[in-house]
């Protein structure tokens, strides 16, 4: 089962911090960005069906619409930044339509020490924080190789929500079939088999 988090859609200058303990989540995504570290504990991350297993201190940057989750292996402690796309302007310009071949990486504990206020704990100077995160995007581009993404052809459902949000922002340039498509994602609704998704679309088209 897959969640649309509109709340996370990255409206300017959004920003959502959280420090979660025993972080588990279900499979979702967003318009958003999301820049997670574990503190402390054992956690799996998977993105867009690919599993990578967190230690602590590693990061992990999740791009626009990846279908995410998150597994509690042991005690696992984090700190989570949700931010708009407009914070990292260029480096979203950059990586669309792809994926990070590794979007787990690391920071030394002196230039993180230096980096945490502004990415996990106060978001008041935006400036600051912008800076935090052109860096890291920085870093994962020298790190860290781009792929073009992968999106299961049976993933039907997902294709259409992203092509709605990106171009359907504005109802009064929708066609009424789109905008009327658009509805159920805003509401959060429940993805829970492209079949079911798709004929819950089409009864609510009707």
């Amino acid at each position: 089962m897959i969640v649309y988090e509109d709340y996370h859609f990255g409206e300017p200058q959004e920003i959502s911090l959280y420090h979660i303990r025993e972080f588990s989540h279900f499979a979702h995504l967003h318009r958003s960005y999301e820049l997670l570290r574990l503190k402390s504990g054992k956690l799996m991350a998977t993105v867009d069906g690919r599993d990578f297993l967190m230690k602590p201190g590693d990061l992990i940057l999740i791009l626009p619409y990846e279908i995410h989750s998150y597994t509690n292996l042991e005690e696992a402690e984090c700190q989570v930044n949700v931010f708009s796309p407009d914070y990292i302007e260029e480096f979203h310009k950059m990586t669309a339509k792809k994926a990070l071949d590794c979007p787990v990486f690391h920071l030394e504990d002196q230039v993180f020490s230096h980096m945490e206020k502004h990415l996990f704990i106060d978001s008041s100077k935006p400036l600051y924080c912008k800076s935090c995160l052109y860096y890291i995007a920085a870093r994962l581009l020298d790190e860290s190789g781009l792929s073009p993404r992968k999106t299961p052809a049976s993933d039907l459902l997902h294709q259409i929500l992203i092509y709605v949000q990106e171009h359907c922002l504005d109802q009064s340039s929708c066609s009424p079939a789109a905008c009327c498509l658009q509805q159920p994602w805003q509401e959060g609704v429940l993805l829970s088999s492209p079949i079911r998704s798709w004929t819950l679309v089409r009864a609510h088209i009707a």
